[in-house]
C-alpha cells in the first residue's frame, strides 16, 4: 500500500509540474499570439498603405514610360538618311543666316555680335531663332541707307518681338509686322500701306502707339504721313522705345508660358542638328 500510495504522490508532483510547465507555456503562447495578432494588424496596415503606394509609383511609372516611349519614339523614328536631311537642312539655314548677316551688317565681327544678340532676345522671350534672325538680317540690311544706328536697330527689333509675344500673334502675323517695318526703312519713310494695310492689320493699336511715340493724335499722325513727313530713322526708333514700354512688362509674362518654352525647345533642337556635320550633330544628340 505505501509503495501505491508513494507512486501516487510522484505521479502527482510529476503530473503537477508538467501541468505548470504546460500552463506557462500556454501563457507564453497566448502573449506571443498576443504579440504576433498585434504585428499583424499592423502588418496589415502598412500592406494597405504600401499597396496604395505602390499603385501610385506604378501610375507614376506608366506615364514616365509612356513620356520616355514618345521621345524615344521621336528620335528612334529618326533614321539615318532622315536625320542627314535634317542637318544638312538646318546646317544650310545657318549658314544663309550667318552670310546674309555679314552682307547686311558690313563685317563678320557685327554679324557676330547681332546674331549674338538674337540669340539672348530668342532665349529671353521664347521665339523661335531661325525666324527671327533672318527677319533680323533684313532689318540690318534695309537699315543701311538710313541713318538708323546699329543700337536704335536692336530697339526696335526688341519692341515688336515683345509685342508679338505679349499679344500672341502667330508667326505669319509677326512677320508681316516686320516686313512692315523692313518696308518703311527701305522706302525711308512711312506710307499708308505699311501703316493701314500691313501693320495696322497684324498688329492691333500699332498706328495709336505709334502716334503716342510721337506724341501727336492719330489725326495728326495720318496728317504728318501725307504730308511725307513721317521719315522712318526719325520715327521708327520712337516707335521702338514705345513698343518696349507698352508691352516689355507683359512680353515677360508672357515668355513665362508653356508655348514660349516649346520655342525654346526648337531653338535646342536646330542647335544641335546645325552642327555642320552629321558626326556632330548625332554626338550631340547622343
Amino acid at each position: 500500500r505505501k509503495i501505491v500510495v508513494d507512486f501516487a504522490k510522484i505521479t502527482l508532483r510529476a503530473d503537477s509540474r508538467q501541468v505548470k510547465d504546460a500552463t506557462a507555456s500556454l501563457r507564453g503562447m497566448a502573449a506571443a499570439a498576443y504579440k504576433a495578432a498585434r504585428g499583424t494588424d499592423n502588418f496589415g496596415r502598412e500592406t494597405k498603405q504600401a499597396t496604395k503606394e505602390t499603385k501610385g509609383l506604378n501610375t507614376a511609372a506608366n506615364r514616365l514610360r509612356t513620356t520616355f516611349g514618345v521621345l524615344a519614339t521621336g528620335i528612334g523614328g529618326i533614321g539615318f538618311m532622315e536625320m542627314a536631311r535634317q542637318v544638312e537642312r538646318a546646317t544650310t539655314q545657318m549658314n544663309n543666316i550667318e552670310a546674309t548677316m555679314r552682307v547686311a551688317t558690313g563685317s563678320a565681327q557685327a554679324a557676330g555680335q547681332q546674331i549674338a544678340f538674337i540669340r539672348s532676345e530668342s532665349e529671353r522671350l521664347g521665339l523661335f531663332f531661325p525666324s527671327v534672325a533672318k527677319q533680323m538680317a533684313q532689318f540690318s540690311a534695309a537699315a543701311r541707307t538710313t541713318s538708323i544706328t546699329s543700337d536704335e536697330l536692336r530697339t526696335i527689333f526688341t519692341g515688336i518681338s515683345e509685342a508679338s509675344r505679349a499679344m500672341g500673334l502667330t508667326a505669319p502675323q509677326a512677320e508681316g509686322a516686320m516686313m512692315a517695318l523692313q518696308q518703311m526703312m527701305s522706302k525711308g519713310k512711312v506710307s499708308a500701306e505699311e501703316l493701314r494695310q500691313q501693320l495696322g492689320e497684324r498688329m492691333p493699336g500699332s498706328i495709336q502707339i505709334m502716334a503716342d511715340a510721337l506724341d501727336v493724335t492719330t489725326p495728326k499722325l495720318f496728317e504728318m504721313m501725307e504730308n511725307g513727313r513721317l521719315l522712318a530713322d526719325e520715327v521708327l526708333p520712337k516707335f521702338g522705345e514705345e513698343l518696349e514700354d507698352v508691352f516689355g512688362a507683359a512680353a515677360e509674362v508672357q515668355a513665362n508660358r508653356i508655348s514660349a518654352a516649346m520655342q525654346r525647345l526648337r531653338n535646342s533642337i536646330f542647335d544641335l542638328l546645325a552642327q555642320d556635320n552629321l558626326r556632330g550633330a548625332t554626338k550631340a544628340i547622343d
